[in-house]
C-alpha cells in the first residue's frame, strides 16, 4: 500500500460512518482535521501481543499532534484493520490493540 491508499481508506470509512455536518471529532475530543497524519507514515512499533517484536504499521492519527503525547491510531496492513498505539518519546511506540475500522478505533480511545 501507499500513503495515498491508506488515506483513501480512511476517507471512505469516515464518509461511511460520520455525519458530514458534525465537527468530525470523537468523544475524546480528537478533531480529525488537526490530528490526522497527512500523509500517513510507515513506522516501526513494538507489538505488545508478540513479545514486543517490531511491527511495521501506518501512523495515521496523533491524539495530540503538538506534544505527540496520547494515543496514536495506526493501520495494520496485514490485518486490514486499525488499532491504537502509545508513543515512547524517540523510541518506537507500542501497539496496544487492534479494534477494526477507523471509526471503531477512534471510539476505543
Amino acid at each position: 500500500m501507499t500513503p495515498a491508499d491508506v488515506a483513501t481508506l480512511i476517507d471512505r470509512q469516515i464518509a461511511a460512518g460520520w455525519d458530514p455536518d458534525s465537527p468530525r471529532q470523537n468523544p475524546h475530543g480528537v478533531e480529525l482535521k488537526r490530528c490526522l497524519v497527512v500523509p500517513p507514515e510507515r513506522r516501526t512499533f513494538l507489538d505488545s501481543f508478540n513479545s514486543n517484536q517490531p511491527i511495521d504499521l501506518w501512523l495515521v492519527l496523533r491524539e495530540d499532534p503538538d506534544s505527540k503525547d496520547g494515543y496514536e491510531v495506526v493501520f495494520c496492513e496485514e490485518e486490514g484493520e486499525f488499532g491504537l498505539a502509545v508513543p515512547d518519546g524517540n523510541k518506537p511506540g507500542t501497539l496496544i490493540g487492534i479494534y477494526g475500522s477507523f471509526p471503531e478505533t477512534l471510539a476505543s480511545m
